[in-house]
């Protein structure tokens, strides 16, 4: 792509890259710290395990969004300047 000049790299990709990888890797720690045991899980019932999951989800998700805030990374930063 880069020789056919169809991809051209900006300023600021590594920093880009550098702020997700960090936003994902903290929530991949929350998250696999936090569910705990498998053992937990299978004693559990149905509805349970699905408001577990769903809080758990909840809050990687939260930990992201919040890290990459925090970060000085924006939504406006993700649209193509016109």
């Amino acid at each position: 792509m880069k020789r056919d000049a169809v991809y051209q790299s900006r300023e600021g990709w590594a920093g880009f890259f550098a702020k997700v990888l960090i936003a994902i890797i903290a929530m991949g720690v929350l998250v696999a710290f936090g569910m705990g045991e498998i053992s937990i899980w299978l004693n559990l019932d149905v509805w349970h395990r699905i408001l577990h999951l769903l809080l758990w989800v909840s809050a990687g998700a939260a930990v992201y969004f919040i890290l990459l805030w925090t970060s000085g990374l924006r939504l406006s930063h993700m649209t193509a300047p016109a």
